[in-house]
């Protein structure tokens, strides 16, 4: 039990952080099982569900594949009605605790869902949105190894590395894509080619969205 006295007076007051237990949803496509081959761990943008980006990711379903979906920890009202929920992975406020909690949330679905797969071949990542950083970050920040890793109309973090863990990149974005100032995919190439850091790019029309069509054809492009 954790003991602590919290001091208040006009303008000053004490912070503390209490860890706690908390239950995390995770959607799949299957129940894990040794015939899988090929695991994705894909992780849905702003404002989205689980149960809602698992259904976006159908190409990718195949017998020996498994397809993860966690779900951000922060879930919130997307309407003044009060109606439609969604998901965020992070905000400004205490962005380094989340990052850090994001880690152990994703490392513990790696060692509960993928590790004890033993015919695995292949872990691919791929990220929408908004979870594009925080799959890059888990990958690169715990020295994940991943087969493939998919950017698909997000933005990775511009921040220095110093080993790279996936063996291929792809980057996806949409040419009429309404966010595209935000994720400014130009950036994202000026600063990988300076990494020295190959990458495939495959554009298509569609907006801020995945494709089936266009999915396939990535798919199409990646052993499995």
């Amino acid at each position: 039990m954790i003991c602590f006295d919290l001091y208040l007076c006009e303008n000053q007051m004490e912070k503390i952080y209490l860890p706690i237990q908390k239950q995390a949803r995770i959607f799949l496509n299957q129940v894990p099982n040794d015939d899988i081959k090929t695991c994705w761990i894909c992780l849905h943008g702003y404002g989205m569900l689980g149960q809602y980006f698992l259904p976006k990711l159908e190409p990718l379903f195949q017998e020996d594949t498994l397809v993860i979906v966690p779900e951000a920890l922060s879930r919130f009202y997307l309407d003044p009605q009060y109606e439609k929920v969604g998901a965020s992975w992070m905000t400004k406020e205490d962005r380094l605790l989340d990052i850090q909690e994001q880690h152990l949330y994703l490392n513990k679905v790696y060692q509960e869902l993928i590790k004890p797969i033993k015919n695995l071949q292949f872990v691919n990542v791929l990220g929408f949105s908004q979870g594009v950083a925080t799959a890059w970050r888990w990958v690169q920040q715990q020295k994940i190894i991943v087969d493939n890793f998919v950017v698909w109309a997000g933005s990775i973090p511009l921040e220095p590395i110093q080993s790279f863990y996936v063996e291929k990149l792809w980057l996806v974005y949409a040419e009429d894509d309404p966010y595209a100032k935000w994720v400014n995919p130009q950036a994202i190439q000026e600063w990988l080619q300076k990494q020295s850091i190959d990458y495939q790019v495959i554009m298509f029309q569609g907006g801020h969205t995945i494709p089936p069509k266009v999915l396939s054809e990535l798919l199409h492009k990646i052993p499995h």
